[in-house]
């Protein structure tokens, strides 16, 4: 049977909502090194309520870097889980409404077969 941190994890991509996948899964790797919240924070320079936040998905965070040097992971994986749009592609889309349209259509579409 599945650990009760890896099924917040999975239940973080069921849900879709943004910010929730990345920081369960931060909360997953975080608990597998046997690490607490407040070890973790101080390790990243951050408080401990502002960690909390990141792991629930309420504040979004800039120091990927050093969570995934402290958790051992590459930086890249951490970003891959990060359900936030970049501020590149956030323009480009400004500039491309149709591609906006075309999207909301499909995600609309897909919702449709998805839903449980």
């Amino acid at each position: 049977m599945e650990d009760k941190n890896s099924q917040l994890v999975f239940l973080a991509v069921v849900n879709r909502k943004v910010g929730e996948m990345i920081g369960y899964a931060i909360r997953d790797m975080r608990i597998k090194k046997k690490m607490s919240l407040r070890q973790l924070a101080k390790a990243i320079d951050v408080s401990p309520a502002f960690m909390s936040d990141v792991e629930h998905g309420r504040r979004s965070t800039n120091k990927l870097k050093e969570i995934a040097k402290v958790l051992g992971v590459s930086q890249k994986k951490l970003k891959d889980l990060d359900g936030r749009v970049s501020i590149e592609l956030r323009e480009w889309l400004k500039k491309n409404p149709k591609v906006v349209r075309m999207l909301e259509k499909m995600r609309r579409r897909c919702w449709d077969i998805w839903r449980v």
